[in-house]
């Protein structure tokens, strides 16, 4: 669990220098009411460039790992101001929800939900579609260190590879099926905060 735990930091950091240089590229402001938008930003980041060297041949371990790492680095370059802000953020928050009862419920009711969740990350792959098409085209990618155009040579799921079943297969090629799964948490993560 901790080894998985460490992974999710990396692919949760990398996705988030990546997501807030470019929105900060664009915007020239960052706030933290955007976080949602800077991890969704940064992991289709991540997946067009693992796309990308998925179709170059070279979808190994290392070559992901630079593309993560880079991301890493990235978030270096964010200003202290939005660094400093991070902790008012959640002492808002808290403060916010401690006077309202409602809201410190439903509160400490999404921090089980998600700790939930994220524990069930970490199961086998089960689920039909998993089973079916998601997992043995991110462990063709895997195994090939290659990704080609008719993904395992379905007449429909494998036509083109989907951005998830990149992300999955980055996870795989990285760690195993727990870090595939928590991709799609940090998905997840992305479209709860925005």
């Amino acid at each position: 669990l901790l080894l998985v735990s460490g992974y999710f930091g990396f692919y949760l950091v990398s996705a988030m220098g990546y997501g807030t240089m470019l929105c900060q590229k664009i915007n020239k402001k960052i706030s933290l009411t955007y976080i949602g938008a800077y991890l969704m930003v940064g992991l289709g980041v991540i997946a067009n460039l693992s796309l990308i060297v998925g179709l170059l041949g070279v979808f190994t371990q290392t070559s992901l790992g630079l593309i993560l790492g880079l991301g890493v680095v990235m978030l270096f370059g964010i200003p202290k101001s939005v660094i400093q802000e991070i902790p008012k953020f959640y002492h808002k928050l808290i403060v916010v929800s401690k006077d309202d009862v409602l809201s410190f419920a439903l509160m400490i009711f999404g921090c089980v939900v998600a700790v939930t969740l994220y524990l069930s990350a970490m199961q086998p792959p089960h689920a039909s579609d998993e089973l079916h098409y998601h997992f043995p085209q991110a462990r063709m990618m895997s195994e090939t260190a290659k990704i080609n155009w008719s993904l395992d040579g379905h007449y429909f799921y494998g036509n083109i590879p989907k951005m998830v079943d990149v992300l999955y297969g980055v996870g795989l090629t990285m760690q195993g099926y727990q870090s595939a799964h928590l991709f799609n948490y940090l998905f997840l993560l992305g479209f709860v905060c925005l």
